[in-house]
């Protein structure tokens, strides 16, 4: 039994592997920067929680030695891609200067046996897709530079300071418990819950991603962790979509059929983005679900949470 700290804890990605680990039985130690203990997949008595700024070394450090830390899954980061281009020095500042104070602290502390880093797709920036892991990392847009630079940062740390570092690279990544509505996936189900047209802030046509559902996401990070060695690896279904022929799948899933509103004012963001995860895969991974497993089992759980609180 490990005694386990989640940074971005109540995020959506976070609150998935928080659940994992605890069926696991690990301790976990979840922290965030504000309380947001009532919006949860999770019983709050089940995970030590302490909240505090990932970037605030005395809050972090006091951590590690209050819980003798073993391993840690660094989420923590401002995620949202509009969010960076209005406000590029809280990005920064969160994304880079608190990926340098966590690592900073495991140097200092020097009994952490693992550490998985949240890098992304972004990190990449513009170069030619699909992109494998020896391809560089060119993020030129505000979050998309925060995330090269985490995972430049992670790589200097792992290997300057010997530290057991692995780095995952995941598509963009879609399930139940997404809360951020100008995603597309929560928006475009909660649209055809409402029955109502879906807002797609760019053309709908042009931007293609590669996607990935929750649950593999979530697969991978603990495989990663497991591992004896330190490895930086793509995650993804290798397949992109735009925003229209997703709402497509949904509008097929719900058999709701409204016309989208085209705002068309998306900017600073890149056109196409694919990962090959070939190398995961040759390491032992393979995903349990695949785009259409994912996105029947999302829209199950919207409209299940939809059902309750709506």
């Amino acid at each position: 039994m490990a005694n386990v700290l989640v940074t971005g804890a109540f995020g959506f990605v976070g609150q998935w592997l928080v659940q994992e680990l605890l069926n696991r039985e690990d301790n976990v130690i979840a922290i965030s920067h504000e309380n947001m203990v009532l919006n949860h997949r999770w019983k709050i008595n089940d995970v030590s929680f302490e909240q505090g700024d990932i970037r605030d070394y005395n809050f972090v450090q006091n951590i590690f030695y209050k819980y003798n830390i073993d391993v840690i899954f660094h989420l923590a980061a401002q995620a949202l891609v509009s969010e960076a281009l209005e406000n590029p020095y809280e990005t920064m500042q969160t994304n880079i200067d608190g990926t340098v104070n966590l690592l900073e602290c495991a140097r200092d502390y020097k009994k952490i046996k693992r550490i998985v880093i949240a890098s992304s797709d972004k990190a990449y920036g513009n170069e030619k897709a699909p992109y494998d892991e020896n391809t560089p990392l060119n993020g030129r847009f505000p979050y998309d530079c925060s995330k090269s630079c985490e995972d430049l940062v992670s790589q200097s740390y792992r290997d300057t300071y010997n530290l057991s570092i692995s780095i995952l690279r995941c598509g963009n990544i879609f399930g139940g418990g997404d809360f951020n509505w100008n995603r597309v996936f929560p928006e475009a189900i909660k649209s055809c819950y409402e029955k109502r047209p879906m807002d797609i802030r760019s053309d709908g046509k042009s931007m293609l991603r590669d996607y990935i559902y929750i649950e593999d996401v979530i697969s991978a990070y603990l495989f990663i962790s497991k591992l004896d060695s330190n490895e930086v690896v793509n995650v993804s279904y290798g397949k992109t979509k735009n925003v229209l022929s997703i709402l497509e799948d949904i509008q097929n899933t719900t058999n709701v059929y409204i016309y989208p509103r085209i705002n068309n004012i998306a900017k600073c963001e890149i056109d196409l983005q694919c990962l090959d995860s070939t190398y995961i895969k040759s390491l032992g991974w393979k995903p349990e679900f695949n785009f259409e497993k994912g996105l029947e089992k999302t829209v199950d759980w919207y409209y299940k949470y939809f059902e309750r609180n709506l």
